[in-house]
């Protein structure tokens, strides 16, 4: 009974077993990578393992370099795999030629030994391992550090450097030095301090110690202070006057002296030690500062022109001998200026000589400063003929900048042609230092009279005459006076500024001012030339009321009539009312400023006429809306519709004269009572 059972269970679990086969699909193709895995270190003309285990469908594996950013290195392929228990090996020997740097192992599966056929399996290293290379330039290898003495040594070693008291044992940031060359290291509490040649350190590196280092040759080791110097002023931007005292100043820590130079943009210096300097010496620590009186000589170059811009240089040495090794060094961050110091001026304008003033009238004197910022200035009258000559203030003191004084000349000065000046005065009167002045006088000698005398007469055509107070300058035509309005209108004429003589008032209005009056020669309508405009003249009648002759009126062509723009736009001087003349020869006044600048117009326009002129034109009275077939008219300030074509002909009006407007100046008009 025991066998036969135990022969039954046999052939149920050879069935089950055969079952189990049936049923079970066929495994996936797989590489698992032992090593590298990530974490190794391996150097260049080396032999490493790398080993993995893979599954036994995989016949041939393909090994590759990946490195860490982009770019794979095929090692080998067609590597034959022996289903080892212990996993498949490759004795890899790294070349030369490999970099220093962070790299993974890649595996992929293969069928055919020359690589062509690929199977559906590959692993990679899961996390890189690094790769040096004492040829190539360092990398940011993490925890690769070199240990030392301070009797030297050089040792490339994988243990992280965490004692940052441990002074035995130092590393460089990758890249700043090669492997096989010397540095002598100090640490100090910015960082650490290398040089390749003695002891001149000439950088520093702050990174910590984990963050990845290079192994180099260790030939000091040891604890310093650290040379600090920094430039505070000038720093960049400041004005600066030869002459004046401003301070360098820095801060410095760690070093005995300083030496200061100027440079140009060139870079030219000058400074300690050199022919020109701006101390002859090295200045101790105890002192943060040098007071430096400017001085041209001073100044890099030759010929200089100015203002210059400059910046200062500052070296911190530990000797006072000359060549002294410098330690540290800084400089402005921007460029400043030096000028050159001007002397200051005034300039008598006006009065200047030859100038008549009416007592009882009121004056403006000017005068121009320069340098004079700040300072105040007295006009005084002077007269000659008297000893000492006398100077009476005609005003109280005042700033030179503001330029004018105004004088309301008393009836107690005594009326003299030719006999005095203004002084305008800088002294220790209005503030000035006892000993140091500035003052100007008149040119020559002006009058001061009771009344003015009319010229007797005209002057010649083409005498240019001005008021003394006024630029306006007018040329005299026919014993009229006509303003040349500007200096290019003056300039075209061929006219000169030195053949402008001034005038009195009263003589000046004495000429009416001329009129231009031009026609077309195919057409009858005579225009009045003002401001640069053609103003109209609508009727025979404003020709003869305006008092002109046809003998005044020039002929001349369409093309130069067409030159003139329209005056459309219109007001008497005497007044604010501003009108629009239409082209059928009617004015229309503009109700208020949002109407006037609806149409686009600009205040500049507006041409000053006479009354008479203003009075040549009827109203403008009828108005619509553009685009609008409503027509008002305008009685009292207000628009009144005109419903009917009956309507607008009883009342004898002129369908020729209705003026299109806009809806501003159509809402702008308060509604009347319609017309029927």
């Amino acid at each position: 009974m025991i066998k036969k059972c135990f022969f039954i269970i046999a052939i149920f679990s050879a069935i089950a077993a055969v079952s189990l086969i049936r049923i079970q699909p066929a495994s996936a193709s797989s590489i698992w990578i032992i090593s590298p895995n990530g974490g190794e270190y391996l150097s260049v003309s080396s032999t490493y393992q790398i080993k993995w285990i893979s599954s036994s469908d995989v016949a041939y594996t393909g090994i590759f370099l990946m490195k860490e950013g982009g770019g794979s290195i095929q090692i080998a392929t067609g590597v034959y795999n022996y289903g080892i228990s212990g996993g498949e090996v490759y004795d890899w020997y790294i070349p030369s030629n490999i970099a220093s740097g962070r790299y993974k192992i890649n595996i992929t599966g293969e069928i055919a030994s020359d690589g062509s056929q690929i199977v559906s399996a590959f692993d990679e290293s899961d996390n890189f391992f690094t790769i040096s290379n004492p040829t190539t330039a360092c990398g940011p290898y993490s925890d690769l550090v070199v240990t030392g003495s301070t009797s030297g040594g050089s040792i490339w070693g994988s243990n992280p450097y965490t004692d940052d008291s441990d002074f035995n044992k130092a590393a460089l940031h990758a890249g700043l030095i090669s492997a096989g060359q010397t540095a002598t290291i100090r640490k100090t509490n910015a960082g650490y301090l290398y040089n390749f040649t003695g002891s001149t350190f000439n950088g520093v590196t702050t990174l910590p110690w984990t963050t990845g280092w290079c192994g180099v040759n260790i030939s000091f080791v040891s604890f310093v202070a650290t040379p600090y110097l920094t430039l505070n002023s000038p720093n960049g931007g400041e004005n600066w006057t030869i002459g004046e005292t401003k301070r360098v100043s820095w801060g410095i820590a760690n070093i005995n002296y300083v030496r200061i130079y100027i440079e140009d943009a060139s870079g030219a210096i000058t400074g300690s030690g050199s022919v020109n300097y701006i101390y002859d010496g090295a200045i101790p620590i105890s002192t943060s500062y040098f007071d430096w009186t400017i001085q041209k000589s001073q100044l890099p170059g030759s010929n200089l022109t100015f203002p210059r811009n400059y910046k200062i240089r500052i070296d911190g040495v530990n000797s006072t001998e000359t060549g002294a090794q410098v330690v540290a060094t800084d400089r402005s961050d921007n460029s400043f200026t030096i000028r050159e110091a001007v002397t200051p001026s005034l300039s008598v304008a006006y009065p200047n000589g030859g100038e008549t003033l009416i007592k009882g009238q009121t004056y403006t004197f000017r005068w121009t400063s320069q340098n004079m910022s700040g300072k105040n200035v007295r006009v005084a009258l002077y007269q000659k003929d008297l000893t000492p000559p006398l100077f009476e203030n005609i005003a109280g003191i005042t700033s030179a900048d503001s330029g004018w004084v105004s004088w309301a000349i008393p009836s107690s000065i005594v009326s003299k042609s030719n006999y005095y000046k203004i002084a305008v005065i800088y002294d220790s009167s209005t503030g000035g230092v006892a000993g140091e002045s500035v003052a100007d006088y008149s040119d020559n000698f002006f009058s001061i009279l009771d009344t003015e005398t009319p010229v007797a007469g005209c002057l010649p055509d083409g005498s240019l005459v001005k008021l003394p107070e006024d630029p306006k300058v007018y040329i005299i035509i026919n014993c009229q006076k006509k303003w040349i309005q500007t200096t290019q209108e003056f300039n075209q004429g061929g006219y000169s500024w030195s053949s402008v003589q001034e005038t009195i008032p009263s003589a000046l209005q004495s000429y009416t001012d001329y009129v231009q009056l031009l026609k077309a020669t195919s057409d009858e309508k005579v225009y009045k030339i003002i401001g640069g405009k053609k103003l109209w003249i609508p009727t025979s009648e404003s020709f003869a009321n305006q008092g002109f002759n046809w003998s005044q009126v020039q002929e001349a062509t369409k093309a130069n009539i067409d030159k003139y723009a329209r005056a459309k736009l219109v007001r008497v001087a005497s007044s604010p009312n501003v009108y629009y003349l239409t082209e059928a020869g009617r004015k229309r006044h503009i109700l208020n400023s949002e109407v006037f600048l609806s149409y686009g117009n600009k205040w500049e326009d507006v041409v000053e006429i006479t009354a008479a002129d203003l009075e040549m034109y009827p109203d403008s009275v009828l108005i619509r809306a553009e685009g609008d077939k409503k027509v008002f008219v305008l009685i009292e300030g207000k628009k009144q519709w005109i419903k009917t074509a009956e309507a607008f002909n009883q009342l004898a009006l002129d369908w020729n004269n209705i003026a299109p407007v806009n809806t501003t100046e159509l809402n702008a008009y308060p509604e009347g009572a319609a017309i029927e």
